[in-house]
């Protein structure tokens, strides 16, 4: 794939939370995935009970940067081994949020992130997402 050109590719990714036996496949389908100049950038769009949310996720070998839009927004970068900052948009405001990534693992069809939300120092909850991505 060259830069720039846009494949459709299969896609899982399975979420699990860091602290609580709770597990879900978050997306099983097909996605559109792009190769950056040094990365991958993976559109798709989760469909769930509550809403469906469109995903932007870039990634490359140093961070992944996670967009989310639905009726909430989220903007979230993660660095392995550093503290960043995440915003929430909600139609009440804006919610400033600090992550801490703890596994973060980049290859051509499988990105590992593992990380933690912190609110005033607490941490207030952590997941691993795994995205896998295949030939269509």
């Amino acid at each position: 794939m060259v830069s720039g050109d846009e494949m459709k590719k299969k896609l899982i990714v399975k979420r699990k939370h860091r602290y609580q036996e709770v597990r879900d496949i978050l997306f099983d389908g097909f996605a559109d995935v792009m190769k950056t100049n040094d990365g991958i950038k993976i559109c798709y769009t989760e469909e769930n009970k509550e809403a469906c949310v469109d995903v932007e996720v870039k990634a490359d070998k140093d961070q992944l940067e996670l967009k989310r839009q639905a009726e909430t927004k989220s903007h979230m970068l993660f660095v392995l081994n550093e503290k960043t900052q995440g915003v929430l948009s909600t139609p009440y405001g804006d919610i400033s949020i600090e992550l801490f990534t703890h596994r973060y693992i980049f290859k051509e069809q499988i990105i590992t992130l593992e990380y933690d939300i912190y609110n005033d120092d607490s941490c207030i909850g952590g997941y691993r997402i795994i995205w896998s991505i295949k030939e269509a």
